[in-house]
């Protein structure tokens, strides 16, 4: 005689009969609860634990029940209006679940979505409970299988925003490594006239061989009137002030500004006048400068350069590393920081100096100024000494005022003035 707990029907087909709810046996214990967070793909995984060394366990009856029920539960989520979604916390990089609230008319679509799927597939069986269950089981499936494309998703949306991220972060890095360079030249423009020829020459190579690179990583001559013409710094200053859009670099590009200074014919003088031409007139380095203006791709080409020239064009930066029989190729950010830097250290060091002979003909100007305030005063004291010695006359053993100093005379000129003495008593 069967056990009168026993039922003749398959755990699935009591699945559908009581709504996704196992009979209640007093012979099993009650089920545990469920974890039903989905999971977390994007962790670590744990690590693995030695396997026991007893018998392997085989899954039973009632863990294919709770791993039916997981996935009733989704589906019963669903119908009930709740959508769960993924998405990827870009702090951790972790994967994490969400609930998608529902529109109005969702709930009958999943119902009805429901019907078709599990319609479809209990297609082919005269059983009523059995085509039930099949049906149900084919809507898990179906819920299950888009529950992972929208996993797979968000890490595509995840892993797109990354590449869009990484874009705009090198677009921005990218404008603001030229822009350094840019302000490089525009402070060098302004105190030009107080370089010496050394610093000028040597800028002028490094503006003129970037101007060349820039080219060959693909940069393009500014359609700007006037730009690159010989001594044209004076229109290009009053064209940038009247239309400052003239200068704009178009989109995907970045603007690259250079210039260099026409010194021939001209000697420095760092103490008088500066620049000054064969007549000994001073000159505006300003007349005589040359600027040039580029559009730089933000994509550019890497350059070859040679590292006998890196060590040449760049001392300071980079101290003579760079191998001399080997050619290196770069790219152009790179470069251009190359160059900032070594034009920055320059005028830093330039500045320090200048501002060091500017200290030292300050202390010299305030020494002497000391030194002519101490003979002024001198010689006001010998004044004094004199009108306190002729109120009465003088003789040696007397108490007089000797360099403006109490003492007991010891000795006299031929006019009667105490010259000499010791501290009086």
């Amino acid at each position: 005689m069967p056990d009168e707990n026993t039922s003749p029907v398959s755990p699935q087909t009591s699945l559908a009969i009581t709504g996704g709810q196992m009979p209640a046996n007093p012979r099993l214990p009650p089920a545990q609860q469920q974890d039903l967070t989905p999971p977390n793909i994007g962790a670590p995984a744990p690590p693995q634990q030695a396997p026991p060394l007893g018998p392997t366990r085989q899954p039973s009856a009632k863990d294919a029940v709770d791993a039916h029920h997981s996935l009733l539960g989704r589906v019963a989520a669903a119908l009930l209006g709740k959508q769960v979604d993924y998405r990827v916390n870009p702090q951790t990089g972790q994967q994490e679940a969400y609930e998608v609230p529902q529109r109005p008319g969702d709930l009958f679509r999943h119902i009805l979505a429901g019907a078709l799927i599990g319609g479809a597939a209990a297609k082919g069986t005269n059983s009523v409970l059995a085509g039930f269950s099949r049906g149900g089981a084919a809507s898990i499936q179906a819920n299950q299988a888009a529950d992972q494309q929208r996993q797979q998703r968000a890490q595509q949306d995840f892993a797109n925003k990354q590449v869009l991220d990484r874009a705009a972060q090198e677009k921005l890095q990218s404008a603001a490594t030229h822009e350094h360079w840019n302000k490089e030249q525009l402070l060098h423009e302004r105190d030009a006239n107080l370089r010496d020829s050394e610093f000028i020459q040597r800028q002028n190579e490094n503006s003129q061989q970037i101007q060349k690179w820039a080219h060959e990583a693909g940069g393009i001559v500014a359609p700007i009137p006037g730009n690159g013409e010989l001594r044209n710094g004076q229109a290009m200053m009053k064209l940038f002030t009247s239309d400052p859009n003239k200068f704009r670099a178009p989109s995907g590009y970045d603007r690259l500004i250079s210039h260099d200074i026409d010194t021939s014919g001209l000697t420095h003088d760092p103490a008088g006048k500066g620049w000054i031409d064969g007549d000994g007139n001073a000159v505006n380095l300003e007349d005589r400068t040359t600027w040039r203006v580029s559009f730089i791709p933000q994509k550019p080409q890497p350059i070859t350069i040679g590292g006998d020239r890196l060590n040449h064009l760049f001392p300071k930066t980079l101290g003579g590393l760079a191998d001399p029989k080997q050619s290196y190729s770069m790219p152009w950010s790179q470069v251009l920081g190359l160059a900032h830097n070594e034009h920055e250290t320059i005028r830093k060091e330039a500045d320090e100096d200048r501002k060091k002979v500017r200290e030292d003909r300050l202390k010299k100007t305030s020494d002497r100024d000391q030194n002519r305030k101490d003979v002024d005063q001198t010689r006001k004291n010998k004044l004094a000494d004199q009108r306190i010695n002729q109120q009465k006359p003088v003789k040696i053993g007397d108490i007089g005022i000797v360099n403006g100093q109490r003492k007991m005379i010891t000795k006299l000129d031929d006019q009667g003035r105490p010259i000499a003495g010791v501290p009086a008593p």
